[in-house]
This record gives C-alpha cells, structure tokens and sequence, in this order.
C-alpha cells in the first residue's frame, strides 16, 4: 500500500473501488468471449484478404483503362479500311496532293505530325488551320507507316485543307532511323513508350534537310489559337523551345532523376539533378543550331549508353540539355485527359491543349474527358461530321467532314439511292397487297371462314365469321407492313456515314 502514501482514504477506497468494477467487467467479457485472440485473429485475416480484392480490382480497372486507350475504336478501324480500299480504287493522278512546291520551302510555316491515326491527323491538322490567320503559309508534313499511308492520304484527298499544304511520307523509306533505333528493347506494351514515331523526332534535321525551323506535334493535341506568333520567338542559339513542367511554389511533376540513372559517374558530371525540365507535344526546332551542334549524334551516344528509363522523353532532356528555350506556359497545356488540376481558365487561354493522358477525344468516345469533372461523349462524333457539341469551342472540334465518296460502311456494301429505297418501298407495298388478294381467295381464308366462326359463341356485336377473319387478316397485315417499312427505312447516320 506504499503507492498510495500521498493519497487520501477516500481516494484510495475509490481507486481499489474502480479496480475491482473493472476486473468484474473483463471476467464477464472473457466469459462472454473465451476465444478473443481468434477472433482477433480472424478479423485480421478477412482485413488482409479485403485489401488484397482491393489492390486486385484497382490493378484489373488499370489495366482495363490502359486497355481501352490503347485499343483502336471499331469505327476507327472501319474509318481506315474503307479509305484504304477507296485510295487504291482511285486512279494514280487522283492520288496527288496540291501544292508541292511548298513543301520544302523554308520562308513558310512548318508542322509536323508522326501518327498512324487517321482522325488524330485531322484533328490535329484541321484545328491548326481553322484558328491561323495565313492558311496559305502553313505547310504540314505527316509521316506514317506505310500500311496507314493510303487511309491518311485518302482522308486529306477527300477532305482538302483549303489554301494550306499537306505532305504525307511514309517512315519505312528512313534507312538512319531503322539502322539505329533501339526502342522495341523497352519493356513496355503501352505505345506510347514502344512507338517508333516518339524516336523519330531525333531524326528532324534528317528528315527535312531543306529546313531551317519546324515545329512537332504529337497527334493527342488540339489548336485553339493561331501560331504566327511563335515562329518569331529569339531562341537565343537554342535548338528546341519546349513548356517547362516545373512552376515556382509548385512540386514539379517530373525530376529529372526519376527517369535517368545518377548514379553513374557520367551522369552525375555532366547533369544536374535540380534541372527543370520540360515536355513533348507542341515544340519549336532550330535545325540549323541541331546540325551544328550535332545532336543526332548526342542522341546516338545516351541511346546506346542505356541510362534512362522507358520513353523518349528523358533521351530528350539529355540530349537537348543546356540547349532548351522554355517558352511561355500559354502556348502549351498539358494534363488533359486524366484526372488533374488544370484550370478551365488556363485551357481556354492556351495556344495548344495536349491530351497526354489515355482520355484522348477522337480516339474513344467513352473515354474522351477534358478534365476530371467535365466529359465530352460526343467528342468522337464531332471529329467525323464536322458539328459542334454543346459547351465545346469551334477551334478545338473544328475538323474536316468526311465527303460523300469517304462514307463508312462496313459491309463495303453500295449504299441504296433514294430512288431504289423508294422502289423497295413500292414492291413491299404491292407484296403485301397480292399477299391479301392470295389470302382472300385461298383455302387459308375458307379455314378461318369454319374454324373461327363465332355463331353461338356470344361475341359481342353480332360478329359473323367473315368479318372476324378480316379482323384478323388486318392485324397481321398491319404488322407486317409496318416491319417491312422499318426494315426498309433503316439507314445510316447521313451525318456520320458509319454503320458499325
């Protein structure tokens, strides 16, 4: 009882009181409960078991989104074959694009494009002209395998982008870019880390040896205001002007560290692991300071080294280091197409929206998101027809519409005129009529005159057999008819042309 010396009697009494309550209440729970630890036990066990449904259905909806995103769309597919078979179909004259003595014209503005998607090209494309205030001074170049080459040929052939200059080149006939690349070595199945088009962006003064300035899209990006602008920007002796991904008082999204090994010594020399970096997706290239300072062969050099992780995006801080423009964050957004923080004010006052994330418009529509909280099903849609949908500004969704000749079906079936609609319509019509004449005078017509009579059997109104079977004829005539209009009446969307 030393412990409690400096207590009072009372306080004592009460504390031995409030003891002895408890012990009485952990018997009674220990009787009422013998096993505790098991259950104790058990429930852990169906908590881990819990967790570990959860990891697994957030890892299969991952892996369902990737899925998707990397999945082309059926109409897409249908999209290219038909313009495939339409490309061939025409004659080799009708296969030339306008306007070549623009294409290495060095006083005009060039893009560049490398995708294999049809409606990314056209989006791409079509928005960048729609908001430039001198079409006639824009110059595309497009550059695809060979397997899309005549579904994107078609679809500018079809579609003619006005007083501007498209130029289609395939990406089999670049011996330097085959001989060198080494990307099929990553191990990654998402294309965006696999595609041979993001590493042939280090080939540019290659490909366009008559150039002085280009400027590289990737095929995920819309155009909302026009670009003159930026071909005047003082690069300053740098080779690329790219959006810096660090901002002040921000987390950078990217360190340069998480995607290049600093623990080798080169490394670690030569870089510093604070740099700022930057992104793909809307850049400026001087290709005469790239063919001075020989950066390809830079580039050749990190490749084979194999410091960097999976993408090309840190063999282009590496080889662009030290040779960078960051331009103004206005004329680049990224962080579209999953789930971010970007402000709706920050994209509609950008020069060029980049949908880096796999929520991409004109690839899925059911995927198609600007933001986390404001979707656009009708995104896809509006890439084939041409229409606005609501709440979507004209720049981002003003795209080509596909012409009478480029319809997409399927079936690659010839679709009925509205004179032969009409005619079928005329042949159901007297179907059905000799179908009752036949009804009437046959045996059919005598069986429903014995069996259906209804002499005695208290039908109201006094129907007499004859009248009855007429009834009956009637309906299923009606019916029939009317299945046979809507059966003839279906067609496709006029607008889109796409029977899926």
């Amino acid at each position: 009882m030393t412990i409690f010396v400096n207590l009072k009697t009372s306080e004592v009494h009460s504390a031995l009181q409030k003891m002895r309550h408890m012990e009485a209440s952990l018997s009674k729970v220990y009787r009422a409960f013998p096993d505790c630890s098991n259950i104790a036990a058990k429930i852990n066990t169906m908590k881990r078991l819990i967790e570990e449904q959860i990891h697994s259905q957030r890892h299969q909806a991952t892996y369902l989104v990737n899925l998707a995103a990397r999945t082309a769309p059926k109409g897409i597919h249908c999209l290219s074959m038909q313009l495939t078979a339409e490309y061939f179909a025409s004659r080799q004259h009708e296969r030339k694009l306008p306007n070549k003595n623009n294409i290495n014209d060095p006083q005009l503005y060039h893009y560049a494009v490398f995708s294999d998607n049809v409606l990314a090209c056209a989006a791409v494309v079509n928005s960048t002209i729609s908001t430039a205030k001198e079409q006639e001074k824009l110059v595309f170049h497009v550059l695809t395998k060979s397997l899309n080459l005549p579904a994107i040929s078609m679809w500018f052939l079809i579609n003619p982008p006005g007083k501007a200059t498209v130029h289609i080149q395939s990406i089999d006939k670049f011996e330097l870019f085959s001989k060198h690349n080494s990307f099929q070595e990553n191990n990654s199945s998402d294309p965006r880390y696999t595609s041979e088009s993001n590493y042939l962006r280090f080939y540019l003064p290659d490909i366009f040896p008559a150039l002085d300035k280009i400027v590289l899209f990737d095929h995920d990006v819309v155009v909302q205001h026009d670009l003159s602008a930026l071909w005047n920007i003082d690069m300053k002796g740098n080779v690329i002007g790219a959006v810096g991904t660090c901002q002040e008082g921000k987390i950078p999204f990217y360190r340069i560290d998480m995607f290049i090994n600093f623990s080798d010594p080169l490394i670690g020399k030569r870089f510093d692991v604070d740099a700022c970096t930057w992104a793909f997706g809307m850049n400026l290239f001087d290709l005469q300071q790239w063919r001075r300072h020989n950066l390809t062969a830079v580039y050749h050099h990190y490749l084979q080294l194999g410091l960097w992780n999976i993408g090309s995006l840190p063999l282009g801080w590496l080889t662009f280091y030290n040779k960078t423009k960051l331009l103004d964050r206005q004329w680049h957004i990224l962080g579209l197409g999953y789930s971010s923080d970007v402000d709706r004010n920050e994209i509609e006052r950008a020069a060029v929206i980049h949908y880096d994330g796999l929520r991409k418009p004109c690839f899925n529509s059911t995927m198609a998101t600007i933001s986390a909280a404001t979707t656009y099903p009708s995104i896809t849609r509006a890439c084939l027809v041409g229409k606005r949908p609501l709440g979507v500004s004209s720049p981002v969704l003003g795209l080509p519409t596909m012409g009478k000749v480029g319809r997409v079906r399927c079936t690659m079936e010839e679709k009925p005129s509205v004179k032969e609609s009409s005619s079928n319509l005329g042949m159901g019509a007297s179907l059905i009529a000799a179908a009752c004449a036949a009804a009437m005078s046959g045996p059919a017509m005598a069986l429903v005159d014995e069996r259906l009579s209804t002499e005695g059997t208290g039908l109201p109104f006094g129907l007499s057999n004859n009248l009855l079977g007429w009834i009956l004829l009637g309906v299923f005539g009606l019916i029939w008819a009317l299945f046979f209009l809507y059966t003839s009446t279906l067609e496709e969307d006029e607008e889109s042309g796409l029977s899926l």
